[in-house]
């Protein structure tokens, strides 16, 4: 009996450093690939225009991710965006969808592009929305409504 535990506590042991590599591997390829990425003039933004075109052609593959606060999530937002301020996504990152576009956006763009860095490092594939809510989607938002 106690080979056996001696046997099962080495399996296990070995399969948690297996598990920790593999992670560390997958953590150094998304670094890599985001590096990589970058120098091919990628920056991980995304215009309204291309947002609003992807919002009506595939709705279900977009995820929205609105990071500025409630009470302004609250004046307005993009439909179908799901609120989580900024301070508050270590809390729910994990419940990101990994199988969708997830576009983020801000006020201006500045803490939404510090995020999408971090998630595209964690897997996701993740978009700022260029200009955020009031540079971005307010003025399109806006200029479309007017030409209609």
């Amino acid at each position: 009996m106690k080979r056996f535990i001696l046997i099962f506590f080495i399996i296990i042991t070995f399969c948690i450093n297996l598990q920790n590599a593999n992670a560390s591997d997958k953590l150094n390829s998304n670094i890599e690939n985001y590096f990589k990425n970058l120098s091919k003039n990628c920056n991980y933004m995304i215009a309204p225009s291309e947002l609003a075109n992807n919002l009506l052609t595939n709705p279900s593959k977009i995820y929205l991710l609105d990071i500025r606060k409630q009470s302004k999530f609250n004046k307005g937002h993009i439909p179908t965006a799901e609120n989580c301020w900024v301070y508050n996504i270590k809390e729910t990152y994990h419940k990101l969808p990994k199988d969708k576009k997830i576009v983020v956006y801000c006020n201006t763009g500045q803490s939404a592009n510090q995020l999408v860095g971090i998630l595209q490092v964690a897997g996701f594939n993740v978009y700022s929305l260029k200009g955020g809510w009031e540079n971005g989607w307010v003025p399109y938002y806006t200029s479309e409504s007017e030409s209609t």
